[in-house]
């Protein structure tokens, strides 16, 4: 059984995304004052801070491990569904058409209930790494805030789009590191999204 499914994808907050990189402005506060060279340009590499810090393994390892016991679930009744819709559509041409249609009729009714079953696990899996992704997204803005603030930094720049660079300091490793000093672990709820949360997540 094939069942469709997004799994955990993380970026260092959409609503900072602006003209092709992370724009995060402001004064700097009291961290300004430490003692360090400003690097007017960041560069952060978003997948690598997803998949090496500690918080992103955690939320993608609890995610798939939605998946996989969904799989086991519901996997082996799928299976079982299609092989007795094979087997009918085989030996249907020998039967009296009313009793093809009755079994017909009765197979399509499990499947349909079948189907919203397996939905509505999905969509307490989809909401639950919504929950978490939000969540995710939000402690990484924090950290590179405040690495902007102490660099001077007037903008961050996802370093896929750049194509050549005269400058600029690669904060992915301190991300991290300040990351998981932070927060290492967030338990992914089970929950339903909304309808528009759902549309959101699935574009």
């Amino acid at each position: 059984m094939k069942i469709p499914f997004l799994p955990f994808r993380a970026g260092v907050v959409a609503l900072l995304l602006a003209a092709g990189g992370f724009v995060l402005t402001g004064t700097a506060g009291p961290a300004a004052n430490v003692t360090l060279a400003r690097h007017p340009v960041l560069l952060i590499d978003r997948q690598a801070i997803m998949t090496g810090s500690k918080l992103g393994q955690d939320i993608h390892r609890q995610v798939m491990a939605y998946v996989n016991k969904m799989q086991s679930d519901f996997g082996p009744q799928g299976q079982a569904l299609q092989t007795e819709m094979q087997t009918l559509q085989t030996q249907g041409a020998s039967m009296p058409a009313a009793e093809r249609d009755k079994r017909m009729q009765a197979l399509q009714a499990k499947q349909a209930a079948y189907r919203e079953k397996a939905q509505a696990r999905q969509n307490l899996i989809q909401g639950g790494e919504l929950v978490a992704r939000q969540r995710y997204l939000a402690e990484v803005a924090a950290v590179v805030e405040a690495v902007m603030q102490e660099r001077g930094a007037d903008v961050v720049v996802e370093k896929s789009t750049i194509v050549a660079s005269v400058g600029g300091l690669d904060i992915t490793q301190t991300v991290i590191q300040r990351l998981d000093s932070k927060m290492t672990s967030f338990k992914v709820p089970l929950v339903n999204p909304s309808p528009s949360e759902a549309t959101t997540f699935l574009h």
